[in-house]
């Protein structure tokens, strides 16, 4: 009997996990390629429950760029890239594209004395943060770390992330 009780009890531990672990199907262009518990990708992902989908998750990576110019355009084809700015003598200006829903985009300094100012190419494009006008820039301190996270949405740039010391209004450019 007492084998029998500890049978039991080893099969309500085991097959919880047994069922978990075949819950979730893998799929490769809609054929079943395996199960698993945990997925570690990169790319597109559409999350599918009893047939129905609900959404797609994106989970591309963001790409890194070094940037010692005094000056970089900033394209839509940048989205997800974080801009290192390492040239400590000169301010670097990123301009940025015209806003629009879905750009991402963060740039940092990277090394002590690195001014950076970031400016919407769209005098019409506003940089949502402290009293920006249309059309103006925003500059950080020139501290190591300085960093700005800004997202797109039709004629607006917010602030989504921001690092070390506070940015100020540039102005118009």
């Amino acid at each position: 009997m007492k084998k029998l009780v500890v049978l039991f009890l080893a099969l309500l531990f085991v097959l919880p996990v047994m069922c978990y672990a075949s819950s979730i199907e893998v799929q490769e262009d809609s054929v079943a390629v395996g199960n698993a518990v945990k997925l570690d990708f990169q790319g597109e992902l559409d999350v599918t429950f009893d047939g129905q989908d609900t959404a797609v998750i994106d989970f591309d990576g963001w790409t890194h760029e070094v940037v010692s110019a005094t000056e970089d355009t900033v394209t839509a084809a940048d989205n997800k890239t974080v801009f290192i700015s390492t040239d400590p003598d000169d301010a670097t200006t990123f301009q940025l594209p015209t806003a629009a829903a879905g750009l991402q985009y963060t740039f940092a300094a990277g090394v002590g004395g690195v001014a950076l100012k970031v400016d919407p190419v769209t005098p019409t494009d506003t940089i949502v943060y402290l009293t920006l006008d249309a059309g103006d820039e925003i500059d950080s301190n020139s501290t190591t770390g300085d960093s700005v996270t800004l997202a797109g949405a039709a004629t607006k740039w917010y602030v989504i992330g921001m690092g070390s010391s506070a940015w100020t209004d540039g102005g118009a450019s």
